[in-house]
């Protein structure tokens, strides 16, 4: 599941990005308005700012991110991060179930490979984003499906 083009590309962008963001900043604080005019600048500012931050987050994870899924105990984990740090989701795994490898059709249009876990309301859970390699979705269906017997 590398993405190092797509990491590289949003890293460049970032970079970019959040140096023209701090070209302007430091012009609004070193000019002679008011405060008033760069406090309300400066909230019209706070997306851009949020997106200062978001992209390269996102670039060093697809860059160096890794998936961990864990299972036991009547559930699994499947952690998304870098390090220690990342976001970690939960989902019901008693080993009844059949993981299977489903198709979702990306907005970009590219073809992504998820992992599919039945869950107990009827919905799959579904993780993977950002693969588009088959046979990574169906080793870790494999594996869970061994785990299950």
């Amino acid at each position: 599941m590398v993405l190092g083009g797509e990491g590289l590309a949003l890293m460049v962008f970032a970079a970019v990005w959040d140096s023209a963001l701090v070209s302007f900043l430091s012009d609004i604080f070193s000019s002679s308005i008011s405060n008033m005019h760069a406090a309300v600048l400066l909230l019209f500012l706070l997306p851009f700012v949020l997106a200062g931050i978001v992209v390269p987050v996102m670039g060093l994870l697809l860059l160096f991110g890794r998936m961990v899924v864990e299972v036991g105990r009547g559930q699994g984990t499947v952690f998304r991060g870098i390090g220690p740090v990342g976001w970690s989701w939960r989902f019901s795994f008693s080993g009844k179930e059949t993981a299977r490898v489903v198709e979702v059709k990306s907005s970009k249009g590219a073809v992504l490979q998820l992992v599919a876990v039945p869950q107990p309301g009827g919905k799959d859970f579904r993780f993977g984003w950002g693969n588009q390699d088959v046979q990574v979705a169906e080793y870790i269906c494999a594996w869970l499906n061994r785990k299950s017997v």
